[in-house]
């Protein structure tokens, strides 16, 4: 079992290897177009019927693990798409599509900012009870 989550080279497996890859997912849904209203809009709706996860990680060009400035830390998002949907009795399934793009230092930073000002924003905005 492999706990690096980044790209693994199965050529130095033999062919009765088996890979397993275990990382932190969440749900990924298609961004609703400009002007409509996301389709799920209910707890249930965004918890059931998933068949496409995301996952981030971080990385260095070249041989460094960590980024020794922000100006070398990049970010790998992945989707991941499976045949049947969650929630499922098949806890692990086989990858049917993988979408990757690689963010580059600067939107890796605009992303960051991005998702603490949300979090900063919806923690000024609820109630404490």
């Amino acid at each position: 079992m492999h706990t690096y989550s980044g790209p693994i080279d199965t050529s130095n497996f033999t062919d009765d290897t088996t890979v397993m890859q275990v990382t932190f997912v969440s749900p990924w849904f298609d961004k609703p177009k400009e002007g409509t209203v996301s389709r799920r809009k209910t707890y249930i709706e965004r918890h059931t019927n998933i068949d496409a996860f995301k996952f981030s990680t971080p990385f260095t060009k070249g041989k460094k693990t960590q980024a020794a400035s922000l100006q070398d830390q990049y970010k790998r998002n992945v989707v991941l798409f499976v045949k049947h949907p969650f929630p499922c009795t098949m806890t692990a399934q086989p990858v049917l599509k993988k979408l990757e793009t690689v963010l580059t230092p600067i939107e890796t930073a605009i992303g960051d900012i991005k998702s603490r000002t949300k979090k900063n924003e919806f923690g000024c905005h609820s109630r404490r009870t």
